[in-house]
């Protein structure tokens, strides 16, 4: 294969060499369902990625991850199992096995960026797909606590669900699943000069953290 690149700078031209550039492509593995799912979710974004108005709204990827396209025009996004048909989703065109990535910002938005009137409580709560019967759930979650720019979702044929410490919007979800060590410690005295002894406690929120500390 041949790869290239070019730049320009008024009327200058310069030769760039790269020596000892390997490039390694991989066909995709196709993962086919029957029926189209919510691949990945985020609900607590910070730094993931941006919608157009700059801002690090909550997401969710849709894939259709059947062997034909599909059109989700009339389909239905919802965090609430009471209201199955609370967004329906615009002309939404995808090819076998394509994604999505659609913004539960709580806009509303069906031109351009596509935003849902709702967003994802961290906390946890509720997600589904919904057919445009607007009863037939094609694919949910009943999720825990969230984490800051860690998304959740599914992951290959056996959709095996849970944490992605290295997300990915628009694409294929890629192993190992799980939560990785990010979160800082909370200590239980603001920082201080000790004349002293103190109790001092340290934290985290969730309940599997490991806390390390040393003293040298």
């Amino acid at each position: 294969h041949g790869f290239a690149f070019s730049a320009r700078t008024g009327g200058a031209h310069q030769t760039v060499t790269i020596d000892n550039l390997q490039i390694i492509t991989t066909t995709p593995t196709l993962i086919i369902l029957p029926e189209p799912v919510i691949s990945e979710f985020m609900a607590d974004n910070d730094n993931a990625i941006e919608d157009e108005d700059c801002r690090s709204s909550d997401w969710i990827e849709l894939f259709n991850s059947t062997a034909a396209p599909l059109n989700l025009v009339g389909w239905y996004l919802t965090d609430d199992p009471t209201d199955l048909a609370k967004w329906q989703i615009p002309d939404l065109p995808l090819a076998a096995n394509q994604r999505r990535v659609i913004y539960a910002s709580g806009k509303d938005q069906d031109i351009g960026e596509l935003h849902t009137n709702f967003s994802i409580d961290k906390e946890g709560g509720y997600l589904a797909l919904v057919k445009p019967d607007g009863v037939t759930v094609t694919s949910s979650y009943s999720f825990g606590q969230q984490y800051g720019d860690i998304s959740y979702g599914t992951l290959g044929e056996d959709q095996s669900e849970g944490y992605f410490g290295a997300p990915s919007p628009d694409s294929s979800n890629l192993a190992p699943q799980g939560i990785p060590v990010q979160e800082k410690p909370t200590f239980s005295h603001n920082d201080q000069v000790i004349t002293r002894n103190i109790s001092l406690t340290l934290s985290a929120s969730s309940p599997t953290a490991s806390i390390r500390y040393t003293t040298n």
